[in-house]
């Protein structure tokens, strides 16, 4: 599992340890592990979290990475969990990653539930674990809708969008 985001209340990091550890509560003998990219406020609470919980074996934290160092990891694992974002979601799709996000702002618009990726409700543990057992019942088929996913991409590409926007004004 990845997520990529500032260590801070808005982004949710939290809501995602705790979603981990939860999943390794039903999954103990998993070996998936959480890889968190970023920095920020909550960082040391994160980290006594995991500490807490005895999960220091399966949660890495890489600190803030530059651009390169999160392409890295976004072709090296499969499942990023987005509750919150900005461009992040966006990488990931074009990285071709199974996606689970919330049901909030333009994310729904974004991602379509059950076909190209998951949204889950709102800072809701039950329904984002859920989305994952759906997840693990079918990797395959998971990777698939990703790919469906990384297709649209190209239509949000820079130089499509500014054609559009040139077809549009002229």
């Amino acid at each position: 599992f990845l997520f990529i985001g500032r260590f801070v209340g808005d982004k949710h990091p939290d809501f995602v340890l705790e979603l981990y550890k939860c999943y390794m509560d039903r999954h103990p003998n998993s070996q998936k592990k959480l890889i968190m990219i970023g920095n920020g406020e909550l960082e040391g609470q994160l980290k006594s979290f995991v500490k807490d919980y005895k999960l220091e074996d399966k949660v890495v934290f890489t600190g803030f990475l530059d651009t390169e160092g999160i392409a890295k990891f976004l072709k090296q694992n499969p499942i990023c969990l987005i509750p919150v974002s900005g461009f992040v979601i966006y990488e990931a799709a074009v990285f071709g990653n199974v996606i689970v996000t919330s049901d909030i702002e333009w994310h729904s618009e974004f991602v379509k539930d059950g076909v190209d990726g998951w949204v889950g409700k709102y800072l809701d543990i039950d329904d984002w674990l859920n989305k994952l057992s759906l997840i693990d019942d079918d990797m395959v088929k998971a990777q698939e809708k990703a790919s469906t996913l990384r297709s649209k991409m190209q239509n949000l590409r820079p130089e499509k969008i500014y054609q559009l926007q040139i077809d549009l004004y002229t």
